[in-house]
């Protein structure tokens, strides 16, 4: 994952991050090939969420 954040008007770097969350290998990638990537995307947005402390 990869996060950068700008001012919209000045277009100044506010934050980046880099950091990578692994998948699973659950058999739930039988039936839905993208669960992986949808169970990374709710990991991100949840840590995202606490790093604003909303």
């Amino acid at each position: 994952m990869e996060a950068l954040v700008t001012d919209s008007q000045t277009g100044q770097t506010l934050f980046a991050a880099l950091d990578r969350q692994p998948g699973s290998k659950d058999l739930d990638k039988l039936t839905d090939p993208l669960s992986g990537a949808k169970e990374a995307f709710k990991w991100w947005a949840e840590r995202f969420r606490m790093t604003l402390g909303q």
